[in-house]
Parts: structure tokens; sequence; C-alpha cells
């Protein structure tokens, strides 16, 4: 067997050690299924458990079976359940309507369940399996998954995962003293500067081309003085719904969305750029052309781009540095810019297919400012389990780095 990675996965304990692998975390009370084209591996998904009631467990089974029926080739599926408790009592199967339910409606969409297993806290086992030297009581021990040959050899590439108790603690990493207090220096004295004219035209192209620019130059961290103002940009719920867009898929539809739908307006007042801003002959040539829109652009996807549809395919190479930009600057951030930042980080984990990822920095973004809209929205969306469009499309779901 194996994924469209071309791993070699041989047993049940490879398969559910890829699965934190394709996550990018260990995952908690949650079911992960596993798309199946003959031998291969293909698209993951991953869901929050249901509440055990009948009346709801059907309604479970169709969202399921409509988020893996974008998988055209899968003709099986493999079901993990990752449950609060082990199963310690034979009898008592954890989630035994669930999986009836689920085997039923899979089975009739054409994409019938080939294996299944549960792991709890401790312990893992195959829900079907009765070999004692194999699935004896209360099942196998975890280490035997993080100890696998698929485990040692995603890590050998590269590969690593949060387990739950990092998952959220670990999402933002102070930086040192002295260069956290530098930017935060710097946030102050660019919210002052920048107050009230974030939202006249040449101002906002002034701002999204230093936000181009930092993109395009990393992993070179920004200076201080560019880190704070890059937050205190972001103070503007339009300035950082246009990065998302350009980091996504371009500056030409950030720029003309904002423009087209009306949230920008004609001004006189001088223009506010980070100092020392100095790109070179270079950078000024690519940061022209990124922004000289297109005959054929749709303003209107703007839109669309934050919901993970439109006519544009995301650019996961400039995603990922986004990312990592972002990631960086909350190390220093505080108030509504670290909330601005703690969302986009979690809209770029949902836009990955990546929900309990995305839950962590949405929880961390409302414990820093309680109510912050788009934290809220987004919340609304993982907690749904609605999956970000790219993420089901195998032409548009990301990858990482090592596997492009």
């Amino acid at each position: 067997m194996t994924t469209e990675q071309r791993l070699s996965i041989s047993s049940g304990e490879d398969i559910l050690s890829y699965i934190p692998h394709s996550l990018g975390y260990w995952p908690a009370r949650s079911l992960v299924c596993l798309t199946m084209a003959g031998k291969t591996i293909g698209a993951t998904l991953r869901v929050d458990l249901p509440d055990v009631h009948d009346v709801g467990l059907q309604d479970f089974a169709h969202y399921v079976c409509a988020a893996l029926g974008a998988d055209e080739h899968a003709d099986g599926v493999l079901l993990a359940v990752f449950g609060r408790r082990d199963w310690l009592v034979p009898g008592r199967i954890p989630y035994r309507r669930l999986m009836e339910v689920l085997e039923s409606a899979l089975r009739k969409a054409g994409t019938p369940v080939k294996e299944k297993w549960f792991l709890g806290p401790a312990y893992w086992r195959n829900y079907v399996c009765t070999d004692i030297d194999c699935c004896g009581w209360p099942g196998r021990p975890l280490d035997d998954i993080v100890s696998s040959a698929l485990n040692a050899e995603l890590i050998f590439r590269g590969s690593g995962y949060l387990d739950p108790q990092e998952r959220a603690g670990s999402a933002v990493v102070p930086l040192p003293d002295g260069a956290g207090l530098a930017v935060h220096r710097a946030l102050q004295t660019s919210t002052a500067v920048l107050s009230g004219r974030q939202l006249g035209q040449e101002q906002f192209m002034a701002t999204l081309q230093a936000w181009e620019l930092a993109i395009a130059r990393w992993p070179e961290p920004p200076a201080a003085t560019t880190s704070g103002y890059l937050l205190a940009s972001l103070e503007s719920v339009t300035v950082r719904d246009a990065v998302l867009v350009l980091a996504s898929v371009g500056a030409q539809l950030a720029f003309a969305g904002a423009l087209g739908y009306g949230l920008l307006a004609e001004s006189e007042q001088d223009i506010v750029r980070p100092v020392p801003w100095e790109p070179t002959t270079r950078e000024w040539v690519a940061l022209r052309s990124s922004f000289s829109a297109g005959d054929d652009l749709l303003w209107q996807d703007f839109g669309r781009v934050l919901m993970g549809e439109g006519a544009s395919d995301p650019d996961w190479n400039r995603l990922d540095k986004m990312d990592e930009l972002l990631t960086h600057l909350s190390r220093a951030a505080s108030g509504e810019p670290r909330a601005a930042v703690l969302t986009m980080l979690a809209w770029a984990q949902w836009c990955r297919g990546r929900g309990s990822a995305a839950d962590a920095y949405l929880r961390l973004a409302l414990r820093d400012a309680a109510g912050y809209r788009l934290a809220l929205l987004l919340g609304e969306l993982v907690s749904r389990g609605i999956i970000c469009n790219w993420a089901r499309d195998r032409r548009t779901s990301w990858h990482p780095p090592t596997d492009r």
C-alpha cells in the first residue's frame, strides 16, 4: 500500500502514524477518514466526533460521504476514531452505532470501509480483530505507532506534528525580550501615523506593497520597524482581508477587489511606508508587475477567495511564506493586531483542511480579543465541520513543501 506521496505502508501502525503527519497534529475526539484508490491512500478528512444520537448520525454520515465524494477516484475508505477514553471492556464497542451508520452510508456511496481502528489516550486496536496475539486487551500501546517504520521515515524527511497537549500552547512562542520590545514600540508608532489613512487608495497600495515585499523576502525576517508597521496595518480589517487574498492568489486581486467593492477612497494625505523602505531595483520592478491588473481580472473574486473559492487556484508557496511570516510577527504582537494575526493563521490552517489546528489559533485569538468578528465567523465554519473547497479538491489542496 502506498500514499500519493509514494510512501510504503505495510501495517496498521504505518497507516495510523501517517494520519498526524497528514493533518499536522495528533487529533483528539475525532473521526479521521482516508480515501483509497486501489492500494493508494488519497485524501484525509478529519471531523469532530458527533454526539451519539441516532437522529443526528444519519446527517453526519451524509456529510462525511459528501465530503469524501470530492475524491472521484476513491473506491474505499479507512476509518480511525480518536476517542477520549481507552476501550477497556470487550463487549462495549465505542461509537458502535456511529460506525454502523457510517459503514452503511459509505457502502451505498460506493466507497466501502476497508479497515477501521479505535485509538484512546494510551491504547489502540482494530475494531474487528479478535486475534488475542494481535489485539489483546486493553489493546496495543500507542508507542507502536510512534515507533513505526513509516513514522521514522516521515520524520527523516522533515515532517512533524504537534500532540494534542502541545497544539494550542505552542502555537505562539515569545521572541527574546529585546526584539519583542523593539517591534512593540514600532507597532505603537505606526498605529499612530496610519490612523485615519489606511483606506486611502495610495496608502492602501503602499501598505500592500510592504506586505508583498515582506512575503517575497521571507525567510529573511523584516526589521523591527517593518514588523511594527505590518502589525499596525492589521488594525484595518480591509487590509487584513486583502493580505489573505494577496498571499493566496495575488496582489492584483487584493487591490482591485478592495477598490471594486468600494472599500477605498481617494485621499490627499501623505503616504506612510515602513522605515527604512529600500526595495532594490529588481524588487521595484517585481512590485509594479505584481500590482498591474490583468484584463481578465474578476475583482468580485476578492470575497470568494476568503471562502476558499473563486476562479484562481491558491498559490501554496506564497501562503506557506505568509504563514511563517505571520508566525514570526505573532511573537511580538499584542491587542487587536495579535488577534488579527492569529485569525489569519487559523484561516491558513482551515484552507489546508486542518480544522483542529485552525480551532487552536482561533481560541488564542478570542482569548486576546473577545468578540473578534472574523475569528467568530471562522470558528462557526470550523465547529460545523465545513471544509474549505480548496482542501476538498486534489488539484488545489495543500501538500507539504517537500512534496511539491
